[in-house]
């Protein structure tokens, strides 16, 4: 997991770098739990794993406790942050992309359940694979709000509209 980590910090540091170097004009945004329809289904992240369990019929899998927290962004709201700071931001500078509406994973799945009534969750405690991944992900978004409107969709509207496309 740290390479991934580590392949991010990576790349800021070259575009910050050749911005004030060569002057080469650079934005970064850092996407945070992005998800909606088109998204690929075996990427491993939790929401195209619960939409997969859905349409599959099979059950979503809560890894441990359940109260590790995510803040998920809708598609089209992550979009229009893009575009903002592609037309508003400033040269050099990073911003952090999503919503900063936090959601525990227990949570996550009991909004599933309400949206999905047939949707079947399972916990299963002390997965090795587990040991490293952080118990919160919450982007601090004050910096794109000053460019960029808040995110319009909630987490079960979002929901609601994915699973509708991939049904279609």
């Amino acid at each position: 997991r740290s390479c991934y980590d580590e392949s991010k910090r990576l790349s800021e540091t070259l575009c910050a770098t050749y911005h004030r170097q060569f002057g080469v004009p650079v934005k970064v945004v850092r996407p945070f739990n992005v998800f909606g329809p088109g998204m690929r289904l075996d990427d491993g992240r939790v929401i195209p794993n619960l939409v997969k369990a859905v349409l599959n019929r099979e059950p979503f899998t809560v890894y441990g406790d359940g109260s590790d927290t995510r803040s998920y962004c809708y598609i089209s709201d992550a979009v229009v942050q893009v575009l903002s700071v592609m037309l508003g931001g400033s040269d050099g500078e990073a911003y952090n992309v999503g919503d900063e509406t936090e959601t525990n994973l227990s949570d996550l799945a009991r909004l599933a359940q309400d949206v999905e009534q047939n949707l079947i969750v399972e916990y299963v405690e002390g997965v090795d694979e587990r040991r490293d991944a952080p118990t919160r992900r919450k982007p601090d978004i004050s910096k794109i709000l000053k460019i960029a409107p808040r995110p319009v969709y909630n987490l079960r509207e979002g929901l609601k509209r994915t699973l509708r496309s991939y049904r279609q």
